[in-house]
C-alpha cells in the first residue's frame, strides 16, 4: 500500500519545490540593476539598500577579450567618503543576457548606508562601442545553490512521474 502512495507524492513534492526554486531564482536575478555606458567616466548612483554590490562588464559581442584590469572608485556624494573597490574577476560568474551580450563580474564593493554615490573609473581605457557597466547586488552562492535545488527537484518530479505512469500502465493501483 505504501508503494502506491510514494510515486504521486514524489511527483507532487518535486513539482512544488521545482516551482518554488524557479520563483526564487527569478527573484534573485530580477533585482535592481543599474546599467550605463562604459565610456562615461562619472556616474551618479542611487543605492537604496546597504550591502555588497558587484560591477560587471557587458560587451555586446561574442568574440574578443573583456578588460578585467579596470580600477574603480566609489565615493559617497554627501560625506565625500570613499569606499574600497576590490577587483573580483569571476569568469565562472560570466553569463549572457537575452541579446547575446557577455557579462563578466570584474569588481565588487560594500556600502554601509543607502545614499547617492559616484562611480569613477581610474585610468584611461579603450572601450568599444556598446560596452556597458552593470551594478547590481551580489548574489554570491545563492544562485549556485538554487540551481542545484532546481536540478534535484526536477529529478524527483520526473522520477515520481515515471513511477506513476508505470503504476498506471501495469494496473498496480
Amino acid at each position: 500500500m505504501l508503494f502506491l502512495i510514494i510515486p504521486p507524492v514524489l511527483l507532487i513534492a518535486g513539482g512544488y519545490f521545482l516551482l518554488k526554486s524557479i520563483k526564487k531564482i527569478v527573484q534573485i536575478n530580477s533585482g535592481k540593476k543599474i546599467e550605463f555606458p562604459a565610456s562615461l567616466s562619472l556616474k551618479s548612483l542611487i543605492l537604496d539598500v546597504p550591502g555588497i554590490y558587484e560591477i560587471a562588464y557587458k560587451r555586446p559581442s561574442v568574440w574578443g577579450s573583456i578588460p578585467t584590469d579596470i580600477s574603480f572608485r566609489i565615493i559617497q556624494l554627501r560625506a565625500h567618503k570613499e569606499y574600497p573597490v576590490s577587483k573580483a574577476v569571476n569568469l565562472f560568474g560570466a553569463r549572457k543576457d537575452t541579446s547575446g551580450s557577455r557579462i563578466v563580474p570584474v569588481a565588487e564593493f560594500t556600502v554601509d548606508e543607502a545614499h547617492d554615490y559616484e562611480l569613477q573609473t581610474i585610468g584611461f581605457y579603450q572601450f568599444e562601442n556598446g560596452d556597458e557597466f552593470i551594478i547590481s547586488p551580489k548574489t554570491g552562492y545563492k544562485g549556485f545553490v538554487i540551481m542545484f535545488t532546481i536540478a534535484f527537484s526536477a529529478l524527483v518530479m520526473i522520477t515520481g512521474l515515471v513511477l506513476s505512469i508505470m503504476m498506471v500502465l501495469t494496473n498496480k493501483f
